[in-house]
């Protein structure tokens, strides 16, 4: 009897969560819904305020910052639009849109650039792992990680497969080391990027209001 009760309050409790989920995504939906209206009348300021709120409610995604990007860009504060798009980046960096939109409005900013004096090695991962999320590389570098346990005990029970398997193990490490040094750099970046969103800024030599000028951006 007591376990018949236990389930039948389990129901019942994954009924009124079930639903409390439903609401909030439906209120979540319309709430998008509402703010890609104004976008497509061209009311790009109350498209953000909605964006916002959607912000301030708690939820969070690529495509709501990638728009929230858009609409500043419409707006033509590129700074905004960067630092959203950086932000949508880091959750849908595969976009090709996103990427497209990310890229013009870099063009668009009159700024000195500086080349990278990363190595080639650098250069190279960067430009593979960048594609992942933080999600992403660490579900790879736990499939890697269980790959090569696995391609362990192989080669140390299949002698005659040995050597397959030892170049095998070789790439998973490899793959497993440039994951590693992905996810590092990318939680190493974790609140210490920034977007310049005035247009213009004087950068100084100490964190003084009274500090001399070094140069202008």
């Amino acid at each position: 009897m007591k376990k018949g009760f236990f389930v039948l309050g389990l129901l019942i409790v994954n009924v009124i969560f079930s639903e409390f989920v439903f609401a909030a995504t439906e209120s979540y939906n319309d709430a998008f819904s509402q703010a890609a209206g104004y976008y497509a009348q061209q009311d790009y300021e109350a498209a953000i305020q909605q964006y916002n709120r959607i912000l301030k409610d708690g939820w969070e995604s690529g495509n709501l910052y990638y728009n929230l990007g858009n609409c500043y860009f419409k707006q033509g504060k590129l700074g905004w639009a960067i630092f959203y798009y950086e932000k949508a980046r880091q959750l849908i960096p595969r976009d090709r849109d996103l990427e497209s939109n990310y890229e013009y409005a870099l063009s668009l900013i009159e700024a000195p650039f500086y080349i990278s004096k990363s190595g080639i090695a650098e250069r190279l991962f960067s430009a593979i792992f960048s594609n992942f999320t933080i999600d992403g590389l660490t579900v790879l570098l736990v499939i890697c990680y269980i790959m090569i346990l696995v391609g362990f005990l192989v080669a140390v029970f299949l002698k005659n497969q040995r050597r397959s398997f030892v170049i095998l193990l070789v790439i998973l490490c490899l793959i497993f080391l440039g994951g590693f040094w992905g996810l590092y750099k990318k939680i190493s970046l974790l609140g210490h990027q920034a977007v310049v969103v005035e247009k213009q800024a004087d950068v100084k030599f100490e964190p003084l209001e009274k500090a001399t000028d070094y140069f202008t951006l």
